[in-house]
């Protein structure tokens, strides 16, 4: 606040009343006494306050009273005080004081509703009005006049606003969104602020992971060495003597369910060769012994199966068509066996397989586990098998289960590569290579062939162009792409084949593309534009190889 010296007092005059004459009509002397009224001379008398000497009637511009009025009600003080010149209003001061308070008050909470309806630039401009500007060399000082008791005091130092709070540092996360363009509500406002940035995604995603290789795999298994296999050989012949056990079980009419983590496959050929060894060599036991992780199993080859094995050559060239046929003949074959012969012992791997898990098969299989001469032994791979049955299909089984915990790997069961192609979402990718793709050309007529020709060519020629943009510095920097993430446009690709005569119609060329797609030799997939992408399944060598097999063939 700029300070303003104080000016001195002006030099006061005093008007005096007319003076009487004399008695005796002349004009008094100069040394003569002036009088005053009686009423007047208190007020008009010239005062000291604080140094300055009060102003007196007539200069205020107040009447003179008469002689009717009292003293007492002739110097009322106003109800308003008058502002000296140069000053400020106290109601002025205390309401400036009020901003600044208010100001100060707002920069210091801080919220993002601030920057929409301006109150922290206006509270920043109240409190920057009043900041003293710097001072510059050889500048006088003004000092103030410090008037009566407080001459001699040291000067108070004055406030200081508030200082500002700083803002986001540079490169902030919370970054303010950008302020949207008009007069927004308060909620279109919040929501503006508070909208989804954009997708950000990392290049080194799983479709830039090359795929594994039937070769690869095994090599990598030649080369594994397992570090707990004396721990699992014995645990293996813990579990043999419990085949006493298991065949007192049989011939009490229980059927077994062998459960646990790890392969049970080795642990079933063993106890059906001990099962074998253990039977006198007159008549040895019928064993039938079913793989049901087989991806092309059914329950009608089971039971053929079974059948073969009670029937020998007695088995009819014509089994039936439906499982339920082949069932009832097996039944049959059953009842008509000798009593003295053994009953026939049917050990079934991974019941819980997915050829196997269906509804309609497990009943087929509890009709086979409650058909007399039958004993059942089956194993169980997933740790929910027991939510394949049910109350009566439990009855049927009439099950007793045993943990066969061995911690051998499911090496047989289950086909490692495509399952990691299935985890990384690409499963099917690899069915055949570059083997099957040629075997199942053979086998296509003319025109399929050269649409196979064509897109393979085409698919290659984008793969080169990429591999030139990616050298030049024009492209992502990614050179690894396969055919399949590059692929081409389905329109593109009907406009080539449509100019080389290998189809006249669209119909047509779907219907050469329906085959690819039933031998998983073609993928499709969207673009973000909704355009059909074609690609293969191979890669650039293979690719090659099945295109020089075509071109020469």
């Amino acid at each position: 606040m700029t300070l303003r010296p104080l000016q001195p007092p002006k030099r006061q005059r005093t008007t005096l009343a007319k003076p009487r004459r004399a008695a005796n009509g002349n004009a008094p002397n100069d040394d003569a006494s002036y009088e005053l009224p009686s009423a007047l001379r208190e007020h008009s008398t010239p005062k000291k306050t604080n140094g300055a000497v009060a102003t007196p009637l007539k200069e205020s511009g107040l009447k003179t009273p008469t002689h009717k009025s009292k003293a007492r009600n002739l110097f009322t003080t106003p109800t308003k005080p008058k502002t000296p010149a140069g000053g400020t209003p106290s109601r002025l001061k205390n309401a400036d004081r009020s901003a600044k308070k208010k100001s100060a008050r707002v920069l210091f909470e801080r919220d993002e509703d601030g920057a929409w309806d301006g109150s922290e630039q206006l509270a920043e401009e109240i409190l920057q009005e009043d900041e003293p500007e710097p001072k510059k060399a050889n500048e006088p000082v003004m000092e103030s006049i410090e008037e009566g008791e407080n001459a001699g005091k040291p000067k108070e130092a004055e406030p200081k606003a508030p200082k500002r709070r700083a803002g986001r540092p540079k490169g902030a996360k919370n970054k303010r969104s950008p302020t949207p363009e008009g007069e927004l509500p308060a909620h279109e406002r919040y929501f503006f602020q508070n909208r989804a940035g954009p997708v950000k995604t990392s290049n080194a995603n799983l479709n830039k992971v090359s795929l594994l290789t039937h070769e690869e795999y095994f090599d990598k298994m030649a080369q594994f060495k397992d570090t707990c296999k004396e721990e699992k050989e014995y645990l293996l012949s813990l579990h043999h003597r419990s085949f006493p056990q298991w065949n007192f079980e049989f011939e009490e009419g229980f059927n077994i369910c062998l459960f646990g983590y790890g392969s049970k496959r080795r642990l079933v050929q063993q106890f059906a060769d001990w099962l074998y060894h253990r039977s006198s060599p007159v008549s040895p036991p019928s064993i039938v012994l079913v793989n049901g992780y087989t991806p092309g199993i059914s329950i009608r080859s089971i039971f053929a199966t079974i059948a073969s094995a009670i029937l020998g050559d007695d088995l009819p060239s014509k089994l039936g068509a439906q499982p339920t046929e082949v069932l009832e003949l097996l039944q049959y074959a059953l009842k008509s066996r000798p009593a003295h012969e053994e009953p026939v012992t049917v050990l079934i791997n991974s019941v819980d397989a997915p050829p196997l898990r269906r509804a309609a098969n497990q009943a087929l299989l509890g009709r086979l586990a409650a058909t007399p001469r039958i004993r059942l032994l089956l194993t169980a791979d997933t740790p929910n098998f027991p939510v394949m049955w049910d109350i009566s299909l439990r009855d049927q089984f009439n099950l007793v289960f045993h943990d066969s915990t061995t911690f051998f790997p499911f090496v047989v069961e289950y086909d490692v590569v495509e399952e990691v192609h299935a985890l990384l979402g690409r499963k099917g990718q690899r069915v055949g290579g570059k083997e099957g793709v040629g075997f199942v050309l053979k086998s296509l007529p003319e025109n399929a062939r050269n649409l196979y020709r064509l897109l393979l060519t085409e698919l290659i020629t984008v793969l080169d162009d990429g591999h030139q943009s990616d050298e030049e510095g024009t492209g992502d920097g990614d050179g690894s792409k396969s055919a399949e993430d590059q692929g081409i446009e389905f329109r593109l690709l009907y406009q080539k084949a449509t100019e080389e005569f290998i189809a006249s119609s669209e119909m047509m060329f779907r219907t050469l593309l329906k085959e690819f797609h039933d031998h998983q030799m073609i993928t499709s997939r969207m673009d973000p534009s909704g355009m059909e992408i074609l690609g293969v399944p191979l890669s650039r060598d293979e690719m090659e190889g099945v295109l020089e097999d075509l071109v020469l063939g």
